[in-house]
Formats: C-alpha cells, structure tokens, sequence
C-alpha cells in the first residue's frame, strides 16, 4: 500500500511532467510558425526569366519543345504542391502544438486543483 507522501510526490511528478509538456508544445509551436518561407522570387517568375535569357526555342526540334515544355510542366506543378504541403504542415504543426500546450495546461491545472484538495483534506482530516 502506497503511503500518502509517495503518492503526493507521484502527482507532484505528474504536475511537473504535465507543466513541461505544455512549455515544450508552445515552444514548438513557435518554432513552427518562425518556419514560413518567405519566398522571394517564385518558382514560375524564375523559370521565366531562365526561359528569356537561356532558352532559344527556334534552335529546338518539335520533340525537343515537347520535352522541355513538360519538363517545365512538371516543375511548375511540384513547386505548387511542395508550397501547398508545407503550408499544410505548417498549419498542422501550429495547431497541434498548441493543442498539446492546451490539454497539458490542463491536465496540470486539474492535478494542481487535485493536490490542493488533497491537502486541504488532509488539514480537516487532521483537525
């Protein structure tokens, strides 16, 4: 059988653990939203400008247009779905951190109104 003050240092731990989740989801939830790229040239703007400068279509076959015009394709359409993704995780990580930081604070409120219970119980009990 447990003895009380064993018990009381389990809920103490249980605080403390409950305490230190919360601060480490809000910390992550920072961390996550400081993560937003700021993208200074799009993907699209730069393969126009290297299409302009570099790229000298009349020197191209039919075949050799097709293939860089999918290449391209293909490039535009990754870039569009990998910024999409990100901001999707991006969001995630934000909310679900802090969810967590939520549910920890209050599962350390709920223990923190436990011990105090316990303890003003206690002094009744002993009175």
């Amino acid at each position: 059988m447990p003895v009380a003050s064993d018990v009381n240092l389990h809920v103490l731990r249980l605080l403390f653990l409950s305490l230190f989740s919360a601060v480490l989801a809000l910390v992550l939830a920072v961390f996550c939203f400081l993560q937003l790229a700021v993208h200074k040239e799009s993907t699209e703007q730069s393969l126009g400008d290297i299409e302009k400068q570099f790229v000298d279509r009349s020197r191209l076959n039919e075949s050799q247009l097709r293939r860089l015009d999918h290449a391209l394709a293909n490039i535009r359409w990754n870039d569009r779905t990998l910024r999409q993704t990100h901001f999707n995780l991006w969001r995630a990580g934000i909310f679900g951190f802090l969810a967590m930081a939520a549910l920890s604070f209050l599962s350390a409120f709920l223990i923190n109104g436990k011990i105090r219970h316990g303890a003003s119980a206690g002094r009744e009990h002993a009175s």
